[in-house]
């Protein structure tokens, strides 16, 4: 089965009940087995932003009392099993702060306590590393989705690493053996579950392929080119999405993701562009 998902730019991130109702609906029916919402930020005193309101603030999920209902709702009937956050992007400071609140008993409290308050009161099953800073620290990325995977801390959230720049590929490799070290060492299973490679923007150009046969053999990761999901922008229409997808046809490719959902529409739907990416890797078997 093909990992298919969509990022939200700001999905849900205001109260409409019109217009919450209809993307709930149009995700229902698309095809897309996992969203991700986009972007989650973490201040220096790890209080949580979406976007650029407080989610969560002194350990207390604050601001969007109607996000739980709706959550559960996605992902109640329909394709949407899987609902994460995405963390960092361009411009960010979120894993640098990630790294220093880790680096203190306090601030790793803190921590904890923020995810657990955002877990507590939303139905949501893991976070997106999309680390943009320019250098990656593998040790930040490792330890932190150690923590997210452990059982007596949140009953094991997964994590996706979302990598866009070439140049950082061994960096992200690095991070992906560090984080099967850790949880080796505690015995618990890799946390990170698939990446979710930036074909667009800053990744323009990456080769899906490549990025799976140059993933690390220590790592855990049994089928590596399955291990890569590309994702390319919603301003493409689905006839281009599909053929974009035909040159990974019969690859091992593990599915794909388009970014965003509010970029597809309202000219197609959301179903359109999942069809279209199953439609371009099923292409050479038919």
């Amino acid at each position: 089965m093909y990992k298919l998902g969509v990022y939200g730019n700001h999905l849900f991130s205001r109260y409409n009940p019109t217009a919450n109702e209809w993307q709930i609906a149009e995700l229902q029916q698309s095809g897309f087995n996992y969203v991700v919402l986009s972007l989650l930020h973490v201040n220096p005193d790890a209080s949580l932003v979406y976007n650029s309101t407080f989610i969560v603030q002194d350990g207390v999920f604050v601001n969007f009392p109607y996000l739980p209902d709706l959550l559960a709702k996605l992902k109640s009937t329909g394709s949407v099993k899987r609902v994460l956050f995405s963390i960092g992007g361009s411009g960010s400071d979120d894993f640098t702060n990630i790294g220093n609140l880790l680096n203190t008993a306090d601030g790793k409290t803190a921590l904890i306590q923020s995810i657990s308050a955002l877990q507590s009161a939303l139905p949501i099953d893991g976070f997106d590393f999309d680390d943009e800073e320019g250098t990656i620290d593998a040790n930040t990325l490792a330890e932190f989705g150690a923590i997210l995977a452990a059982p007596n801390n949140f009953g094991g959230l997964f994590t996706t690493y979302c990598p866009a720049f070439l140049a950082q590929e061994d960096q992200w490799n690095e991070a992906l053996v560090q984080a099967f070290e850790v949880e080796q060492g505690r015995n618990q299973p890799l946390s990170v579950e698939w990446w979710n490679l930036q074909c667009y923007a800053g990744g323009s150009g990456n080769d899906p392929v490549s990025w799976g046969d140059n993933l690390p053999k220590n790592a855990g990761v049994e089928d590596r080119r399955a291990f890569i999901v590309p994702g390319f922008s919603g301003t493409q229409d689905p006839a281009s999405i599909r053929s974009t997808f035909a040159q990974f046809a019969g690859k091992g490719i593990g599915g794909g993701f388009i970014y965003t959902f509010e970029n597809m529409l309202p000219t197609y739907s959301a179903r359109n562009y999942a069809e279209a990416i199953v439609e371009g890797l099923e292409s050479k078997k038919r």
